[in-house]
């Protein structure tokens, strides 16, 4: 095998998708195994925490509860920001006692992150609060390389200007959480629940934000409210993220909160809890746990290229599945990875299981991939082991063959032929170098938003790897036919050695673009069903340019859960008669893991297995 050096334009804008949900993790040791066992969703065995004061950049006062957890700040990437609005001023005192007594301070712990407590400007809560949702979102990071031991914060930086720059609370803006009580919680509904306009992360000027979930104890507001109903006039494309759905739990509500609530949220939860004797969220411990667990820590929300939207997301349990994190300790240096294994792993037959390993993008984590991007939940429908490595820029694919081996040792489920690797942005390329580098182990590879074929000019046994490979129709790394700049030549160049070595073409000369290459299909013959947000390829005859450039043998459209995300999926046949390479592109999607990506990788993915002599075998 010869390895090219890898490309600066494949490895220099990776920095995206952190969003992720998880829990609590504590720490007991395995003396008789070389990885080191976590358990995941505990609580620590005697809450306490630490309150401090601080103002926000709105000037009003907040107090931050951080628990005294060894967890905290370590799941930056996971942990939700949960902000509470009261029916009165908080003081530190009371702030801590509203942590305990709710149940706050044990969500804060089991999830390692801060709890943040404000109170209004005024006497009184006023429309003019609003913007300190958004304020209390800018003081958070979901940096995983930061140290959050400065009264909960990451340590000042001083900015170019000599200016100081506070440090962050650990946390994810995909996971905002809001609590609130009696004025506080009609404020939340008359001025957060319908959206507070900000700066969008991917798309447009603008984005609607509006928390993921909502807990609103005792509201007495009676105004009617549509929380679908335009916020923002001067910008059109916010149609979706006004139409938003927001989960929420309604503890004694007003008839018309509950019912706005209930018309709103059509496809989401909506969780009425009626006739409770909580006077105050401290007295909600009951109705607090319970919503949260019903319903609020299941859902997240993406700003990644197409507007915000709301994603579903299952706990380990939900999905009876076993969620632990492991430090394995290689020959040259420790890897930490997420496993997930079906719940009657142990009493299935030695070599059953098959075994996927993920990859997350640049600025992600392990925890983070195995969630948004659906692997645990195929995995839980489709009865295999996902493994997720954390950190993986500093992993050989040598280690994570020895981190296999260890796997097969302690797990003789696993179905040593049917092993395979996904990955997201630079986890693509981690995926693609695994496979190639070792392809008489791996099976598959489905690497998604990153072409990294081109970094080589064979496998190393010369072993055909089939890939399921797809990109964001608004992602950077799309083909899109634009050989014209550098992203579309070095991806071109990509997908012709990935052709080349699945037996497609002959060699990588065989290829050349051709943007009407399949017209026939009638498949790419409206470029307004893609959306023309950021397209710099429509053809004159309004169609758009396709993808791929080459004739394919099939296309296959495919629908998922997120309206308007599609994939157009393009199967190409090698010279034996197999097909061994699905191109796959997401109409309305930026760079993001998307399900309806991984459901269909796996149906393609899971028809090979490898033989112990590195050759194929293709099932029915």
């Amino acid at each position: 095998m010869k390895k090219r050096a890898i490309s600066m334009l494949l490895t220099g804008f990776m920095v995206f998708g952190a969003l992720a949900w998880g829990g609590e993790i504590t720490v007991r040791a395995e003396d008789a195994v070389k990885a080191t066992s976590i358990s995941v969703e505990a609580v620590s065995e005697s809450l306490d925490g630490t309150v401090y004061e601080g103002e926000l950049s709105t000037g009003a006062v907040y107090y931050a509860y951080i628990p005294a957890s060894p967890n905290y700040g370590i799941r930056a990437t996971a942990a939700p920001i949960l902000i509470v609005y009261g029916d009165g001023a908080y003081t530190s005192e009371s702030a801590k006692d509203t942590a305990l007594s709710s149940g706050l301070a044990e969500i804060a712990d089991r999830e390692g992150g801060a709890v943040i407590f404000v109170n209004s400007k005024g006497e009184n809560w006023t429309a003019d609060d609003a913007d300190s949702y958004m304020a209390v979102r800018e003081m958070f990071s979901d940096s995983s390389s930061s140290t959050y031991d400065h009264d909960g914060r990451a340590e000042d930086t001083t900015g170019d200007d000599g200016a100081v720059i506070k440090g962050c609370y650990p946390a994810t803006s995909s996971r905002i959480y809001v609590f609130a009580e009696g004025s506080g919680a009609d404020f939340v509904y008359e001025n957060l629940a319908a959206g507070v306009a900000a700066p969008s992360l991917y798309v447009g000027e603008v984005s609607l934000w509006r928390p993921a979930s909502l807990f609103l104890l005792n509201p007495g507001s009676t105004s009617q409210i549509d929380l679908a109903a335009a916020q923002i006039k001067d910008y059109a494309y916010l149609e979706q993220d006004q139409a938003r759905e927001i989960p929420a739990v309604i503890v004694n509500g007003t008839d018309e909160i509950s019912g706005a609530f209930q018309s709103h949220n059509n496809n989401t939860d909506t969780l009425i809890l009626n006739n409770s004797d909580a006077s105050s969220l401290a007295s909600a411990k009951t109705e607090i746990l319970s919503g949260y667990d019903e319903v609020m820590e299941h859902w997240m929300v993406h700003d990644m290229g197409r507007g915000v939207t709301l994603q579903h997301i299952s706990s380990a349990a939900q999905l009876d599945m076993i969620e632990t994190a492991e430090y394995f300790e290689s020959k040259a240096g420790t890897i930490k990875y997420y496993q997930y294994l079906p719940g009657d792993y142990a009493s299935c037959g030695d070599g059953t299981l098959p075994l996927v390993f993920g990859f997350h993008g640049g600025g992600s984590s392990a925890e983070n991939y195995a969630w948004t991007s659906g692997w645990t939940e195929v995995a839980s429908d489709n009865h295999f082991i996902f493994v997720s490595v954390e950190n993986h820029v500093s992993v050989e694919p040598s280690q994570i063959v020895e981190l296999l081996t260890e796997l097969e040792n302690q797990y003789p489920c696993i179905d040593k032929s049917r092993i395979y690797a996904a990955g997201f942005s630079m986890g693509s390329i981690k995926s693609t170098a695994c496979a190639y580098e070792y392809d008489d182990i791996f099976a598959a590879i489905n690497p998604t938003n990153a072409v990294a074929f081109g970094n080589y000019e064979s496998t190393a046994n010369g072993y055909i790897v089939p890939t399921f490979y797809n990109a964001g129709l608004n992602s950077f790394f799309n083909l899109m036919g634009n050989g014209e700049v550098a992203w579309g030549e070095a991806q071109q160049k990509g997908i012709a050695e990935l052709l080349k070595d699945n037996g497609v073409i002959s060699s990588v000369e065989d290829y050349t673009y051709d943007p009407k290459a399949n017209e026939d299909f009638g498949v790419f013959s409206d470029a307004g069903k893609f959306d023309s947000f950021a397209l710099t390829n429509i053809l004159e005859d309004g169609s758009l340019s396709d993808p791929w450039g080459i004739k394919a043998d099939e296309i296959v459209v495919k629908e998922s859960e997120i309206p308007g995300i599609s994939a157009t999926i393009s199967y190409f046949n090698s010279k034996d008669g197999n097909c061994y390479t699905a191109l796959s592109v997401s109409s309305y999607a930026g760079h993001e893991p998307l399900w309806v990506i991984t459901e269909n990788a796996w149906e393609f993915m899971s028809q090979f297995s490898r033989n112990s002599d590195g050759s194929l075998t293709v099932s029915e």
